[in-house]
């Protein structure tokens, strides 16, 4: 059997990954990093010692041993290694142009310290110094950090601190259906949302079963309308349901008056956090219309006005866009090795959009003439190519990379 050796056409042709090109880095120091204080591990290129030393967790404190470093070493580059990718430490440290920052996966640190140290044992002064000899002996395999595109960057993080917003109205909302069950269960069948506004001023009027069936129809009604509910059908089934409720769960002082409370200082919380995800939408909405990938992100069906933005968060990787090769269909014409180099690309394309619905990534709302060329070339090929694939070949993987590809196929088309 004879194996191809040309080289193949590339599928995907991008900026090369920022490497560790060999510099003359005038100092190499690792960091291990804490909440309170890290540890530094210095190796001084030119007297070929090391150096140990603690650094608190203060501003002034950075700043002044970056200042010590430039007063020793001048304007020379320092390469700067520690275990953080994002963070308050990394973010302190960026500002600097003579330090080179080296992010490294824990991981990395903890598999080399296992290979070296079969007993396991930790100390962050020997990871500090096992940064180091990473950054010196495997400099080649470490990237180093760039900050991207400024306004990607501010969505990704308006995108995360949204999602944990999110989470906390999650559990807000569980509280209080919680607390609900012990003396007002039957207001749960009358609101489907539960992290609504009109939910939350309703329980605040009408505490319990009585407060809401002592109300007049004109004043539930009144109520209903003025917190955007307007149709009839909604109000009407509202209205029924108060009025079959029936007695109250229990009428025990020292059950429901403490649940009372519990539920007004919940819901108090809740609008807050209500309040805040709208500001938040609102800051999201402007950032994202304002970027120039705004118009393709819009018209994949489905995206919304939540999914919309966190697609282009998480595909924006690099400071330049992808660009497209030929066709997948040449993936299955080249030797394993470089077919699984391929996959590996389109696996990492279908990750960052797993968490969305694959068949409204291809369905562009409105494709341009090129879009749709790309977009109707790259599906095809992958189908008719999962067909002839090997056993080693995922059809799931290659339609999941061929959704991804179609995606940015339209992401280069506007750019």
């Amino acid at each position: 059997m004879t194996l191809e050796t040309a080289t193949p056409p590339p599928i995907l042709a991008s900026a090369p990954t920022p490497r560790a090109i060999p510099t003359d880095y005038v100092t190499y120091i690792g960091i291990d990093w804490a909440d309170r204080k890290h540890d530094i591990a210095l190796y001084d290129c030119a007297t070929k010692h090391w150096e140990e030393d603690t650094l608190p967790h203060q501003p002034q404190a950075i700043l002044d041993w970056v200042n010590q470093l430039r007063e020793r070493y001048g304007q020379g580059l320092i390469a700067v290694a520690l275990e953080q990718k994002r963070g308050s430490l990394l973010y302190a440290l960026c500002q600097y142009d003579n330090l080179v920052l080296f992010p490294v996966n824990p991981r990395t640190v903890t598999n080399y310290r296992k290979a070296f140290q079969p007993s396991r044992a930790k100390s962050d002064p020997v990871d500090a110094r096992l940064l180091v000899e990473l950054m010196r002996k495997h400099g080649d395999k470490l990237e180093i950090w760039k900050p991207g595109c400024p306004q990607h960057r501010a969505l990704r993080q308006w995108v995360e601190s949204r999602r944990m917003l999110v989470g906390e109205k999650v559990r807000l909302t569980n509280r209080i259906t919680a607390s609900l069950k012990s003396y007002f269960p039957q207001v749960l069948d009358w609101f489907e949302d539960k992290d609504t506004l009109v939910f939350c001023e309703f329980l605040e009027r009408f505490d319990d079963v009585k407060a809401a069936q002592a109300a007049t129809a004109d004043e539930l009604t009144q109520f209903f309308r003025d917190h955007q509910v307007v149709r009839r059908s909604a109000i009407s089934r509202r209205l029924q349901q108060i009025q079959a409720a029936g007695p109250p769960l229990t009428e025990d002082e020292a059950i429901v008056v403490p649940a009372k409370a519990l539920t007004l200082g919940l819901i108090a919380l809740l609008k807050a956090v209500l309040a805040q995800l709208a500001e938040f939408n609102q800051r999201i909405a402007e950032l994202f219309e304002s970027l120039p990938d705004a118009a393709l992100f819009q018209t994949v069906l489905g995206a919304g006005p939540q999914h919309g933005p966190q697609i282009a968060s998480r595909l924006w990787r690099r400071p330049q866009p992808v660009s497209l090769g030929p066709s997948v269909h040449e993936l299955h014409r080249h030797c394993p090795s470089e077919r699984r180099k391929r996959q590996k690309v389109l696996g990492s394309l279908a990750l960052v959009l797993s968490h969305f619905p694959p068949p409204n990534l291809c369905r562009m709302g409105r494709p341009g003439p090129s879009t749709f060329t790309v977009v109707s070339g790259v599906l095809p090929a992958a189908e008719a190519g999962g067909k002839e694939s090997s056993k080693g070949d995922s059809g799931f993987g290659l339609q999941m990379g061929a959704h991804s590809l179609a995606l940015l196929a339209g992401w280069q088309t506007l750019r």
